[in-house]
């Protein structure tokens, strides 16, 4: 039985790291599109090319992370969502999930999404 191939070493390596990583999101180096799930169990596919700006901010105990693009916008809640600011900075965040409530106790200082929500944004007609 021969061994592994460097490219399927990494990729294998990089499988099982994948599982350790914070369930809430992931990230790599090169993304096109972020995929949501908000709470409301909607998939939204946003590419990175349309993004705009986000916005950081304290809302009491928790935070809130907006996140404008062309045609649309994303809000997360929760808890220490500036982990995400260098992620969304370097277009390097590929998913998003909230988490069931149930785990908000176990939270510790990691991150938590407590709630997703995703709107079309208002179409603004043009003057001509």
């Amino acid at each position: 039985m021969s061994s592994p191939s460097l490219k399927e070493a990494i990729a294998q390596k990089r499988a099982e790291e994948e599982i350790l990583r914070n369930p809430l999101y992931s990230s790599t180096e090169q993304v096109s599109a972020l995929f949501v799930e908000t709470s409301g169990g909607e998939i939204w596919l946003l590419p990175w090319n349309h993004f705009i700006f986000g916005h950081h901010q304290e809302a009491g105990e928790r935070e809130r992370l907006v996140l404008t693009f062309v045609a649309n916008e994303v809000v997360l809640s929760g808890f220490n969502l500036g982990a995400l600011i260098p992620e969304v900075a370097n277009l390097r965040l590929e998913r998003l999930r909230a988490a069931p409530g149930k785990y908000l106790k176990s939270l510790g200082k990691e991150l938590f999404i407590e709630q997703i929500q995703a709107y079309k944004s208002p179409v603004k007609s043009r003057e001509v």
